[in-house]
């Protein structure tokens, strides 16, 4: 492989599980060592120098690989538009030259703050009126650029449906349709397939004509998992399973696990077993499925208790927002993050965070909250060079002594130099840095220095374009 610059490519990093896939494979997982270039290409190994016969190039998985997907991308519902917007979310997957292009087209200011609704990912539960009927609804979207999806709500879906300005609409391609909840499980199995390759065809068209390719990705978001949700095979079942459910006060999380070993019984594999639990039914004057059920409650549960949290949830987030000292917007994305890492109990982020609650002695959704917190600022680079910046730039107005309105456009127009949209500007900038620095070893400059430097001379020299300046 050709030479690669450093500063271009990150080396020696690790996959979560199941969240990668060979490009020409993509059935196939890989787990372990990766590295990236700047382009956002990923291949197997530790970095360029190993082998080329043993690097391959891998991709994301578009949609979630696990009940909850242990994103280290911070999650947020909004995303900024405009310059000097502090927040990092958003910023590497909206370049700052595109908001500026589209805020001068629009006529709109790029230092006031806007903020439009990003839709986040929904993780739907059937009620038991939606069981007894049989079907549900879920509502999915996809960009209109590539297949990339998402679940979310029906309030969501028709926010977006109704392209509300206040949503980034026009980003997505909403579709829903009805989702099989109880029969026999190949049927299930087949509707719900057949029903997701439609809905995921129709994603391209718009009252019946085609505006872009169909669109795929669909089965794979979901795992191929076209029985989920399913319970019984009959309304009857579903009937057995809820009464079950509520004399054991079980969780639906339980009760699919407790459906799931049933339906082991029934198969027959251990013939004892079924024929024990036969045997049980006609003494008890129940339905052999409702006997597997309370056998399959039995084998996993027993006697379910519900253990009573150490203290409120409300209590936990005030006290642990004050030990990390979170203010508002920070307390609220942590607790979003918490919240989403509590969602599923059989996700490897939820245990991993189970068995440090326990050995470090604290309550669940403490270290949840605490997890969210290093995921989404302590331990993320990117937010972490973003205040480093910040504090720069803090530094360099006071030493320069700028005062509005020079300072909000001379810092626009430095952060504009410093990304690279006019490149010959930012060469220009890097020679006079390396000019200063050479010639003055103790007063150095940052490029970041150099950049408002460059920009209060602008703004000075307005109409006297050919002065000179360091």
């Amino acid at each position: 492989m050709v030479y690669i610059p450093k500063n271009r490519l990150i080396t020696n990093l690790k996959t979560e599980k199941d969240t990668w896939v060979y490009k020409d494979e993509p059935d196939v997982f890989y787990n372990g060592s990766y590295w990236k270039l700047y382009t956002g290409q990923a291949y197997t190994g530790t970095g360029p120098n190993d082998k080329p016969s043993t690097q391959r190039e891998i991709i994301e998985m578009p949609g979630p690989v696990s009940e909850v997907p242990p994103s280290m991308i911070p999650n947020s519902n909004v995303i900024p538009l405009n310059l000097g917007d502090p927040d990092p979310v958003g910023q590497n997957d909206i370049p700052v030259g595109v908001i500026r292009d589209y805020l001068y087209l629009t006529d709109q200011s790029t230092v006031d703050e806007q903020k439009r609704n990003v839709p986040y990912t929904y993780y739907p539960q059937p009620t038991e009126k939606d069981y007894r009927l049989g079907i549900f609804e879920r509502y999915f979207i996809v960009k209109i650029n590539e297949d990339v999806w998402k679940e979310i709500d029906k309030s969501t879906y028709e926010k977006i449906r109704s392209g509300d300005e206040n949503w980034t609409s026009e980003l997505w391609r909403p579709i829903s349709f009805m989702w099989t909840l109880s029969g026999d499980r190949n049927k299930v199995n087949r509707i719900n397939k057949q029903m997701t390759e439609l809905y995921e065809k129709k994603a391209g068209y718009h009252r019946g004509k085609l505006i872009q390719k169909p669109r795929k990705g669909l089965k794979r978001y979901l795992l191929n998992r076209f029985t989920k949700y399913r319970i019984g095979d009959s309304p009857e079942d579903v009937n057995s399973a809820f009464y079950v459910k509520s004399i054991n006060k079980l969780t639906f999380e339980q009760l699919y696990k407790v459906q799931e070993r049933a339906e082991y019984i029934l198969s027959g594999k251990e013939p004892e077993w079924l024929n024990d639990t036969k045997a049980k039914a006609e003494a008890n004057n129940r339905s052999v499925y409702e006997q597997a059920l309370f056998e399959a409650n039995w084998v996993l549960y027993k006697e379910p208790t519900l253990v009573e949290p150490e203290e409120p949830k409300s209590k936990t987030i005030w006290r642990v927002s004050r030990e990390l000292k979170l203010n508002q917007t920070r307390k609220d994305a942590v607790v979003q993050k918490a919240d989403y890492i509590m969602l599923d109990p059989n996700s490897d982020w939820y245990q991993a965070t189970v068995e440090k609650a326990e050995e470090n002695d604290r309550p669940l959704y403490e270290q949840a909250m605490r997890e969210a917190n290093y995921v989404l600022y302590d331990g993320n680079p990117e937010y972490q060079q973003l205040i480093k910046q910040k504090k720069e730039i803090n530094k360099i107005v006071k030493e320069l002594k700028l005062i509005n309105p020079a300072k909000d456009w001379i810092k626009e127009k430095a952060l504009f130099i410093l990304s690279g949209e006019n490149k010959r500007w930012l060469k220009k900038t890097k020679e006079k840095k390396r000019k200063w620095n050479s010639e003055n070893p103790d007063d150095q400059r940052t490029l970041l220095f150099q950049c408002f430097r460059e920009a209060q001379w602008v703004w000075d020299n307005k109409e006297s374009k050919n002065k000179k300046y360091n």
